[in-house]
């Protein structure tokens, strides 16, 4: 090709077809090395760099981006891990209590100690005639102060209300501004309508705003409550 044709080939083309044209062509800069250490691009501090320079720096930033992104992988997965050893040990405390007196009391000192809450209570809705040892909840008033939490199929974290916290802590009340709302459910009641209905609540306060947030996972804590709703019902 000569080279006025090529002059007037190169006026011709705009940004995007270059661009295209390179992205088809991925070995050009291969090919062509020398051209690499000739380019420059603006860069943020204002100097202008080559592009070699420029690919590098692009390498070392996705290179941080990926680390941090296994860091927090590993943060998670020793978290879990630790989560999972704490849940272990309250289940077999748990499996040891022959009685609706030994399971509460078990509940209150093994999930406080493990979760570092203020305090954490098993609550019967009234008429479900399990509550030896335990401790009754009007039912309707529950409804009415707790609203959708009340029949919440997974965990609730995140802070309470001042009417919530004098429902569910009511010695601690003035204590308590984060917690977790745990359903427990009935495995033998005989309909579906009467298995939405929880027939138990395990609430676990903190005085700590972030205690329990809602950006937390409730994996461990649903199954704590299915674990405890097994007991209940081979209890009762």
């Amino acid at each position: 090709m000569k080279a006025a044709e090529t002059d007037t080939l190169d006026d011709s083309l705009d940004d995007s077809q270059v661009a295209a044209w390179l992205a088809t062509h991925p070995d050009f800069f291969r090919v062509h090395g020398e051209l690499l250490t000739s380019l420059t691009i603006p860069h943020e501090s204002g100097s202008a760099i080559s592009l070699l320079e420029h690919q590098i720096n692009l390498l070392r930033d996705k290179n941080r981006d990926l680390q941090h992104k296994v860091d927090n992988f590993l943060a998670n997965a020793k978290a879990n891990a630790r989560l999972f050893e704490k849940t272990r040990l309250m289940i077999l405390e748990f499996l040891k209590a022959s009685s609706m007196d030994e399971l509460n009391k078990v509940v209150d000192l093994t999930i406080s100690r493990e979760f570092g809450s203020t305090r954490t209570r098993l609550l019967f809705t009234a008429g479900t005639a399990r509550t030896e040892g335990g401790q009754d909840m009007d039912e309707q008033e529950a409804r009415e102060i707790l609203g959708p939490l009340f029949e919440k199929q997974r965990t609730f974290c995140g802070e309470l209300n001042e009417a919530q916290a004098r429902l569910l802590f009511p010695e601690e009340a003035s204590k308590i501004v984060s917690a977790a709302i745990i359903s427990i459910h009935s495995t033998t009641a005989p309909d579906t309508e009467a298995k939405a209905t929880p027939s138990a609540l395990l609430v676990i306060g903190s005085e700590k705003t972030r205690h329990f947030n809602s950006e937390q996972d409730t994996l461990f804590l649903d199954f704590i409550g299915e674990v405890i709703a097994a007991l209940i019902s081979r209890m009762a």
